[in-house]
């Protein structure tokens, strides 16, 4: 059997939307920065704020849209979506030749410095696949959820005070991002931005005005939950509770908001110390994902 592979267009937006809702809901193909529902993905695609087009590409048999992969494009990195194959096998050589050559192409005709992959554990095959295609393992991540908030709140050091972000604050706060999230999707003017058209950014700072740390929570769009996407203390000032604080701040303003049903996160599994701090404050693991970078 034969295919065709070739770059999507906007007059494909709806069956491969649709293609990616079917895929979604095999785990062994489960991408985790997409919902398992059209609706779900469409969502998704608003709050990402990309759209089905550029970087993604498809394969088509007899006509017929048959597999797909994404790399979102951010200036001269991307990120991965996929790749996905409404006949996913993983023991079929056919269906592997398929998806790498899909990821072999993306890859070859962008020309992108430095391509990021986040994979679902339970999807071995995909890791294999990127493996293949030269994304070499980065790390695991744990995915956590939590549903309900804390009866005891956390209070700041003494002489610490956490606030919304103010304009003054914008070099502190960039110092402490760039210097923890070296290798994130969003550098501290998009953290900054991002806060303040959906959430919020919560600054804690000491007597003198110096930031000694952040939180930056937002919601995800037409959903009742949050993601808590950072949080962050300086090196110099850990070990004093202050990330705690930051933390029941940030969980503390998502509550207040009418129709929060949940708030989420993301946390490397090698940092135990946080790993403790959101169990703590009633976070549980929904699923581990495999961290991938290619540099060209």
């Amino acid at each position: 059997m034969t295919y065709q592979i070739r770059p999507a267009v906007v007059a494909d937006h709806d069956a491969l939307l649709e293609l990616i809702a079917r895929c979604q809901r095999n785990d062994a193909q489960h991408c985790l920065h997409f919902d398992r529902t059209a609706e779900g993905i469409a969502s998704d695609l608003i709050k990402d704020d990309m759209d089905l087009v550029e970087g993604w590409w498809l394969a088509e048999q007899d006509g017929r849209l048959t597999a797909a992969f994404g790399l979102s494009p951010d200036e001269d990195e991307a990120y991965v979506y996929g790749p996905w194959s409404d006949q996913f096998n993983a023991e079929s050589a056919h269906d592997r030749e398929l998806r790498r050559a899909l990821i072999a192409t993306a890859m070859h005709e962008h020309g992108y410095s430095k391509i990021t992959a986040f994979v679902d554990q339970r999807a071995p095959a995909i890791i294999e696949d990127l493996q293949a295609a030269g994304l070499p393992f980065y790390n695991y991540t744990q995915v956590m959820r939590c549903e309900q908030p804390a009866l005891q709140r956390v209070e700041p050091p003494t002489g610490v005070v956490i606030s919304p972000f103010e304009a003054t604050q914008r070099l502190g706060v960039t110092q402490i991002h760039d210097a923890e999230f070296a290798h994130t999707w969003l550098d501290a003017e998009g953290l900054i931005e991002r806060a303040a058209k959906e959430g919020s950014l919560l600054v804690a700072t000491n007597s003198s005005g110096e930031v000694l740390g952040y939180a930056q929570i937002c919601r995800i769009p037409e959903q009742a939950e949050f993601d808590l996407n950072y949080l962050a203390v300086s090196a110099g000032n850990r070990g004093h509770g202050l990330g705690a604080a930051l933390l029941d701040a940030a969980l503390q303003w998502a509550w207040q908001q009418a129709d929060c049903e949940a708030v989420n996160l993301t946390v490397t599994s090698v940092n135990q110390q946080a790993l403790r701090l959101y169990e703590s404050r009633g976070f549980q693991l929904v699923y581990v994902g495999v961290g991938m970078i290619w540099e060209g």
